[in-house]
């Protein structure tokens, strides 16, 4: 049984500039319609029916643009938390955080948790939520669980995970391997051992606490001073605010950035993964976007002559003439033109915006 779910929905979501920004970043990107990405996660972690609620880990920065994407959502059917981090740390003080206040607040067995993004796009439901109880079964038994996917092609974006030995109802992790360059990527899907890091987890807030002490004290330790204090909860419109106060801003300043695979799964000898039977998407370009939604509506019009391939996603009108392979991109009072297969680029192209002082733009 999953007693928390935790969504991780603070990062930044450069590769879909300029839709995503700072201020508004890829987890309140509408894809399909009306709803966010967000608003789909949240679907998701109901389903999953957590006994003890949803805790939304993301930035103070982006709590302005949480606030109505949550209104707009209503009320959840789970208790709802959210955890404001004062800054950007990565992943494993987010989660340690989170797993922090989960074991205390539990007051009995340690809670099982699942951790999952608030960005990528999985589907069917019912795989998922069969594939979370296979993880919740392994968790119980003292791993820290990832999800694995079947790779499709020799992708050089994604991290690994090497199977080992079968440990029902998953595997023993062999190895975690690093984005690999094309020739390694190819002979990782050629072997068929190796499945792409979806960067979803599960583990019992005890054990996850545990591995931190061993592999990265210097995440864990800070917070202990947390023990004889209760930190702050803010009620708000049918959520919690968590962990907030002065006290737990400081400690989580000091805190290293450094994400969980870094500072405790490519280390930890409980490492397990469960082989995903859902279809798992991260989202992760505007080469991706243009895919998931070629032949549908953009959103503004679009009027061409001669121009073939193209994909448009504006809230203004666009006109193309003698143009092919392109995507164009008007959002937030910025263009951007690419042609296809170049989007990746998206990030250099942020790195010259900054080095030219247009912030503003970001």
């Amino acid at each position: 049984m999953i007693d928390y779910v935790f969504i991780l929905a603070g990062g930044s979501g450069t590769r879909l500039w300029p839709a995503s920004t700072a201020a508004k970043p890829k987890q309140f990107f509408s894809l399909y319609g009306k709803e966010c990405l967000l608003h789909v996660s949240l679907k998701r972690a109901e389903a999953l029916k957590p006994s003890a609620g949803i805790v939304i880990i993301t930035l103070e920065d982006q709590i302005q643009a949480l606030t109505p994407a949550l209104q707009d959502y209503g009320k959840s059917s789970v208790p709802l938390f959210v955890l404001p981090e004062p800054c950007a740390r990565n992943t494993a003080p987010a989660l340690a955080t989170s797993a922090f206040w989960a074991l205390n607040r539990s007051g009995g067995e340690p809670p099982v948790i699942l951790v999952m993004t608030a960005d990528h796009l999985i589907e069917p439901l019912h795989l998922f939520t069969a594939d979370a109880e296979k993880a919740a079964v392994l968790a119980e038994k003292g791993y820290l669980v990832t999800f694995g996917i079947d790779p499709t092609r020799p992708e050089t974006g994604y991290g690994y995970i090497e199977l080992g030995e079968p440990l029902e109802p998953g595997y023993h992790v062999a190895s975690f391997r690093e984005k690999p360059d094309e020739k390694t990527a190819e002979s990782f899907v050629e072997t068929g051992r190796f499945l792409w890091n979806s960067g979803m987890f599960c583990f019992t807030a005890h054990r996850f606490m545990e591995e931190l002490e061993t592999h990265a004290p210097e995440v864990r330790q800070p917070l202990m001073s947390l023990t004889d204090q209760k930190p702050e909860d803010t009620q708000e419109k049918g959520y919690t605010f968590i962990m907030t106060g002065e006290k737990v801003r400081r400690i989580y300043e000091t805190l290293p950035s450094v994400s969980i695979d870094y500072a405790v799964m490519e280390h930890s000898d409980r490492a397990a993964v469960v082989k995903a039977a859902f279809s798992w998407n991260d989202v992760g370009s505007w080469d991706v976007v243009a895919e998931l939604l070629q032949n549908r509506e953009t959103r503004g019009p679009v009027f061409a002559a001669r121009a073939e391939n193209n994909f448009v996603y504006a809230d203004l009108p666009v006109a193309l003439c003698g143009v092919e392979d392109l995507i164009v991109v008007a959002q937030n009072g910025v263009v951007l033109v690419c042609r296809k297969g170049e989007s990746q680029q998206v990030k250099t192209v942020l790195r010259e915006v900054e080095k030219k002082g247009y912030k503003d733009l970001l």
